[in-house]
C-alpha cells in the first residue's frame, strides 16, 4: 500500500448478502443484460432462491460484514462512522477536531430527511456555517461513501448543489434515525446503492423518474405494481418476484455484483 493512497471498497451486495447466507453460487449479472431479458434472469434466480426473503434483513444489516460478528449491528456502524469521521476524514482532510460535531450534525440532518433536495441556506441556519462550509462538509461526506449527491443531466460542472442527496446504503439510514426512511425512499437508495459504484446515475429531470442511468435509461422506482407504464421509461417494483416488459423486480438490481 502506498503512503496516503486510498483504497475504496463497496459493502455487499444483495447477492452478496444472501450467498453468505446460504453458500449458494449465484450469478453477477449486468444493467444490459437486465434491461434486455430480466423475466430469464428472474425466473434462473427464483429457481435457486426467492431473493425477496432476504431484502428486508439486507436493507438493515446486509451491506457491511459487521453482521458476521456477534454484536449489535446499528451500535457497531455507529461506532465506525464515528471512527472514520474523527479518525479518516480528519487525517485526509486535514480537519480541525473542533469542527467535527458540525460534521456530525450535517450528516444527522441529511439522514433524517433523506434521500432530499438539501436546502443549503436551511442546513447553513441549523449547523451555524456557511454556505460554502456546508457545500464542502457534503463533499467530504459524500468521499467517505456515507452520502451519494446527485445532479441532473449536464449540471454537475456549472453547480455545487447537487439536485438530490443520498444516504450511500440503507444500512446507514437504519443507525442514523431509529425509524429511518419509508419504503419507496429506502428502495431508492437501494437501487442507487447498487448501480452508482458501476454506472453514471444521475437524479430524474422529469416528474415521475427518481434516476437516469448512462445518460440514457430513466428510471422509477416502485413501492407496488401499478395501473399504468410509459414505454419510454423503466419501473423497479419492490415485491414483486418476477417483471415484465419494461417492469423490472427491484431485488434483481442487487445482483449488478
Amino acid at each position: 500500500q502506498l503512503p496516503g493512497a486510498v483504497y475504496r471498497l463497496d459493502g455487499f451486495s444483495l447477492r452478496e448478502f444472501i450467498q453468505l447466507k446460504t453458500g449458494l453460487n449465484l450469478p453477477q449479472v449486468t444493467l444490459e443484460e437486465i434491461l434486455k431479458d430480466h423475466e430469464t434472469i428472474s425466473r434462473e434466480i427464483m429457481g435457486m432462491v426467492n431473493p425477496l426473503n432476504y431484502l428486508a434483513d439486507y436493507t438493515h444489516h446486509g451491506y457491511y460484514p459487521f453482521f458476521l460478528e456477534d454484536r449489535n449491528y446499528s451500535e457497531n456502524l455507529l461506532k465506525n462512522i464515528n471512527m472514520m469521521l474523527e479518525v479518516d476524514v480528519s487525517f485526509l482532510r486535514n480537519l480541525d477536531q473542533r469542527l467535527l460535531p458540525k460534521l456530525r450534525r450535517l450528516l444527522y440532518e441529511l439522514g433524517r430527511t433523506a434521500p432530499t433536495s438539501p436546502n443549503i441556506s436551511q442546513l447553513s441556519q441549523m449547523i451555524s456555517a456557511s454556505r460554502a462550509t456546508i457545500s464542502n462538509y457534503m463533499h467530504i461526506l459524500s468521499d467517505a461513501g456515507l452520502v451519494t449527491q446527485l445532479y441532473r443531466v449536464g449540471s454537475e460542472a456549472t453547480t455545487r448543489k447537487p439536485a438530490m442527496c443520498y444516504l450511500q446504503n440503507t444500512n446507514i439510514a437504519y443507525a442514523l434515525v431509529p425509524e429511518p426512511v419509508t419504503s419507496p425512499e429506502l428502495y431508492s437508495t437501494f437501487f442507487l446503492t447498487h448501480l452508482h459504484h458501476a454506472h453514471q446515475v444521475n437524479a430524474g429531470g422529469r416528474a415521475q423518474v427518481h434516476f437516469v442511468l448512462d445518460e440514457t435509461y430513466e428510471f422509477r422506482i416502485d413501492k407496488e405494481l401499478g395501473g399504468r407504464y410509459r414505454a419510454d421509461r423503466y419501473y423497479a417494483v419492490q415485491g414483486i418476484p418476477m417483471g415484465h416488459d419494461n417492469v423490472i423486480p427491484l431485488w434483481l438490481f442487487g445482483f449488478i455484483y
